[in-house]
């Protein structure tokens, strides 16, 4: 008796969605909504309908001849985004992850670089940091004169004196490295630092202001106009030859002057050179990655800046959350550069990694697994692909229609037609 039960319900069940589908489709306008052709023809998705199925998928799903013309127009207007819908499973991942970017409304840190097919429209992160307007890098001249920061031809000292005596010298420091003070003569200050300056200015004062040694006079000594100094930047950089600068600047404003690293240049591998000897080597994604800038050194008169060419560049394709091209550093792996990328999305499949690697005469594919990637060494021109999650669900029901809670129900917990079905009472 319950089985015979439960095959009636099933037959009205089934009489109902018949009739409902009939009657969308019934008239001379189709009734079915955006959405629904959406879903019904895969549109944005990596199953939809190619144009030569079209005709035998309509019919599929219920749709007359008469119906065709109009079919196709409305799809052609989704496909084109006339219609101004595209719901997230329309839409792909690599769509989802630019709309995140842009809607930041900054800049990103990225150049668009022709690559081969498999890393099509990926971009060096990094690049655009010295293309962008709203970085500048020009040193700032108000600040405090660094510790570090040593004295040269061409520096203005602003000595003060105060106490029993009252007076300001503005002095300029000569080639040879001298101040000449009033009534004292020449002082020694080149290749110090102010703290070391005014202690030696001190000293030296002291012998025309007695009151310096008991506390009665103070003296306190300042930078005032700075030196500019001659730069030479070489290797792979956008605008090679020799700047001027402010003694105030960086490797990195130097760097930003000169345009940048080309597209073969390497962001992991500056290097300063200083009087034929190479000072440090400079990382920026130390300062990308890190906020270090602690190897960003002040410049000198006759610093050379050098850019290696790049070594190991790998694409990241896919669903992780910045995909594009990353320098690999000699020791790391695949799980570092995927740090960087800011790791794997979690609309992605993670249970495989795939790579592309070039082989001696064609590409190889091989699969990692998340356990490998600590020790996965990656080569030049490797591919790491992750791919999105399928928009199809494994164990869905979808309900539509007239009934009190339309919606996804899950397979697996409804269990029973007959527990749906006391969850679609009527309206009417």
């Amino acid at each position: 008796m319950i089985r015979r039960l439960h095959t009636v319900i099933f037959f009205v069940a089934l009489l109902c969605v018949s009739a409902f589908a009939q009657a969308q489709l019934s008239g001379s306008s189709i009734q079915f909504t955006d959405q629904q052709l959406i879903q019904l023809f895969g549109l944005g998705t990596e199953k939809m309908v190619k144009p030569s199925q079209l005709e035998n998928r309509a019919i599929e799903l219920g749709f007359t001849p008469a119906q065709l013309p109009e079919l196709k127009k409305r799809l052609e207007q989704l496909r084109a985004g006339a219609a101004g819908i595209m719901n997230k499973e329309a839409l792909t991942n690599t769509d989802v992850y630019d709309a995140r970017r842009q809607s930041t409304g900054t800049k990103r840190l990225y150049r668009s670089v022709p690559t081969d097919s498999t890393a099509t429209s990926l971009s060096i992160f990094g690049a655009d940091l010295f293309e962008t307007e709203e970085l500048s890098f020009t040193p700032d001249l108000s600040i405090a004169t660094p510790q570090n920061y040593l004295l040269g031809a061409g520096d203005q000292l602003i000595i003060d004196v105060f106490g029993v005596s009252d007076l300001t010298q503005k002095l300029r420091v000569s080639p040879e490295g001298f101040i000449r003070y009033p009534n004292y003569g020449p002082i020694k200050v080149g290749g110090l630092s102010i703290e070391t300056a005014t202690v030696s200015i001190k000293s030296a004062l002291s012998k025309i202001y007695p009151g310096i040694r008991s506390g009665a006079v103070q003296l306190q000594v300042s930078l005032g106009q700075i030196r500019s100094i001659r730069v030479t930047l070489i290797g792979e950089v956008k605008r090679p030859g020799t700047v001027t600068v402010s003694s105030l600047s960086t490797l990195l404003n130097a760097l930003y002057l000169s345009g940048g690293p080309t597209d073969n240049g390497s962001l992991r591998n500056i290097q300063l050179v200083r009087n034929g000897k190479k000072l440090v080597d400079f990382d920026l994604y130390d300062f990308l990655f890190r906020g270090d800038l602690s190897k960003n050194l002040l410049l000198q008169d006759g610093d050379v800046i050098r850019l290696a060419i790049c070594q190991t560049r790998v694409a990241l394709k896919g669903a992780f959350n910045k995909p594009a091209l990353y320098e690999a550093g000699p020791q790391e792996t695949a799980k570092d550069l995927i740090a960087y990328a800011g790791g794997i999305s979690p609309m992605a499949v993670k249970d495989i990694i795939s790579v592309v690697r070039m082989g001696t005469t064609r590409r190889e594919a091989l699969s990692i697994t998340p356990e490998q990637l600590a020790t996965f060494k990656l080569f030049p021109g490797d591919t790491l692909l992750v791919d999105p999650l399928n928009s199809k669900f494994n164990n869905r029901i979808l309900v539509t229609g007239e009934v009190e809670r339309p919606g996804l129900y899950g397979a697996k917990e409804i269990g029973k037609l007959s527990t749906l079905m006391a969850h679609l009472t009527s309206m009417s």
